[in-house]
């Protein structure tokens, strides 16, 4: 069928969305679960460390430090800097939502400054 495409994946259950073009299939995503970005690791930290883990609650781009944060670097990366090292699970939707709102906040402050 041509221009079928196929939707309604559900996060969790691995499957590819193709949009078809007579005999060619090109894909247009693939959803292989859901998953969270961290820097916990349970051999390093202990039980107790569990109550101060940062979490998708705690992204606020009121934050002035957004302003000198770099997000063409591995998130990892950005939200240790972000959480000052501290230990964070976040979800990679709440990341890229949060990325996305701060790079715009950052090209309008570079146009219209404070």
């Amino acid at each position: 069928m041509q221009g079928k495409r196929t939707e309604g994946i559900l996060p969790g259950n691995p499957k590819l969305s193709f949009e078809s073009f007579g005999q060619t299939k090109h894909a247009i995503m693939n959803v292989a679960g859901k998953g969270n970005i961290t820097n916990y690791n349970p051999e390093r930290e202990n039980p107790e460390t569990n109550l101060l883990i940062c979490s998708d609650r705690d992204l606020n781009i009121k934050d002035e430090r957004i302003l000198e944060m770099n997000f063409n670097e591995n998130p990892l990366k950005v939200l240790t800097f972000y959480f000052d090292e501290k230990i964070f699970v976040i979800s990679a939707e709440a990341y890229f939502r949060f990325a996305n709102s701060c790079m715009i906040l950052q090209r309008l402050n570079q146009i219209w400054g404070d």
